[in-house]
């Protein structure tokens, strides 16, 4: 017996120490429960006083009053709603209690909120049937139908909320009742426009033609031929319809841009391929100007490599091949003169394209620069400048490297002149 006591108050004590541990807590969810309970009466308590302030609940036949604003009291009903599931739970004792006294608030918002939404349903089906009256006129006198219409959508805008469900498919039939008179109005604009949209639908055309050729691995000259078409149609239809095609117009216009970005890149392509290829032909011309007479074996390696190499345009391979055919014919020749000239056409050529450049030209270099722009203006008073005095890199460097290259004194600095100049 005295094992059975001690056993007792064993398990009491231990029941006692685990109590008071859990006290905090238990006085934590009290006051949290509490505090909840007071955010609920504050919220119902704001509730009834709403209601009162509107005089609520009316009498089932007492008219709607017109300036509550119905949208607002909806928009009410849901943010009280919604504060209310975002408050906690309250003490199981007061749960119902308080929950009855919410929801009879609700009900009482709610209820009103029906007879508003029953009256604007009403209304709304009362425009649906105006509308449906106009198909008549519309037959007549579409104008005046139409403006009636009109007006009939702007009424429709001013009649309070219904359920979204219901407002959705009341403003489907009144839309649909709406576009049957407009869609009248549409077919004759159609029909009096149908060659308008006949052009528009050309330009609209080319201009899809046009984006699509800047899209092509086209060569040059098949991208040119293809614009000439383009372009040809655009100057027939480009002055019909201006006011009503200003976006086509600046779509030609951004095509036209992009299609001259893309021919200029492939002329700089080009030229980048003629120019690497022109030189290396000016090399085997500088080898075969470098050989010596005896060296027939050489000159036989050097022309077969030459063969090898694919033509440049006509214009190009013709100055490139003067200057091989040059270096061939003149292995045995007096190579003193050959250098000389070879010295004064470089001078002259660094010369020309400093002074259009507007660089600078060593000192002992100043009396024939002189000499030289005298000769250029005079050239270009005269009308006798062509295309060679305008200081375009390409043309500077076709017109070096068709310039032989004998190995002789001061043949490095003239290198590096004039490639400061490109």
């Amino acid at each position: 017996a005295a094992s059975d006591v001690y056993k007792r108050q064993r398990f009491n004590n231990a029941c006692s120490q685990a109590y008071e541990l859990c006290t905090p807590f238990l006085k934590k969810e009290t006051q949290t429960r509490d505090a909840h309970l007071h955010a609920k009466e504050a919220l119902c308590a704001q509730l009834e006083q709403y209601i009162e302030s509107m005089g609520w609940p009316n009498d089932t036949n007492a008219e709607i009053d017109p300036s509550i604003d119905w949208s607002k009291v909806d928009q009410i009903i849901r943010q009280a709603r919604k504060e209310w599931n975002a408050i906690g739970f309250v003490d199981r004792k007061v749960h119902k209690t308080i929950s009855k006294r919410f929801d009879k608030n609700m009900n009482i918002i709610r209820s009103e909120l029906k007879k508003a939404w029953n009256l604007n349903q009403d209304k709304f089906y009362h425009l649906i049937n105006e509308v449906k009256e106009l198909h008549q006129l519309a037959d007549t006198d579409l104008d005046q139908a139409i403006k009636k219409a009109k007006l009939y959508q702007k009424e429709w805008k001013t009649i309070g909320p219904v359920p979204a469900f219901q407002r959705n498919k009341l403003w489907k039939k009144f839309r649909k009742n709406c576009d049957l008179i407009f869609n009248k109005r549409q077919d004759i604009i159609d029909q009096r426009n149908q060659d308008n949209e006949i052009i528009l639908r050309e330009k609209e055309a080319i201009c899809e033609n046009f984006e699509a050729l800047n899209q092509q691995p086209l060569s040059i000259s098949d991208l040119q031929n293809a614009y000439h078409d383009i372009a040809k149609l655009w100057r027939e239809n480009e002055p019909k319809l201006r006011s009503l095609s200003k976006k086509l117009n600046q779509r030609y216009n951004t095509a036209k841009a992009e299609y001259d970005n893309k021919v200029a890149l492939l002329i700089a392509e080009q030229k980048t391929q003629q120019l690497e290829l022109f030189k290396h032909k000016a090399q085997l011309c500088t080898q075969m100007e470098r050989l010596s007479t005896s060296n027939s074996d050489e000159r036989e390696k050097i022309s077969a490599r030459w063969d090898e190499l694919p033509e440049l345009p006509a214009k190009l391979e013709k100055l490139i091949k003067t200057r091989f055919n040059n270096a061939q014919h003149n292995l045995t020749a007096d190579r003193t003169a050959l250098i000389q000239a070879e010295s004064e056409n470089k001078q002259q050529l660094c010369l020309k394209y400093e002074i259009l450049m507007g660089k600078e030209s060593p000192k002992e270099q100043q009396q024939a620069r002189r000499e030289m722009q005298v000769e250029l203006l005079n050239s270009s008073m005269s009308g006798r400048q062509d295309e060679q005095d305008k200081p375009d890199p390409f043309d500077m460097q076709l017109q070096w490297h068709s310039l032989s290259n004998y190995e002789y004194e001061g043949d490095a600095e003239i290198d590096e002149r004039f490639s400061r100049l490109v």
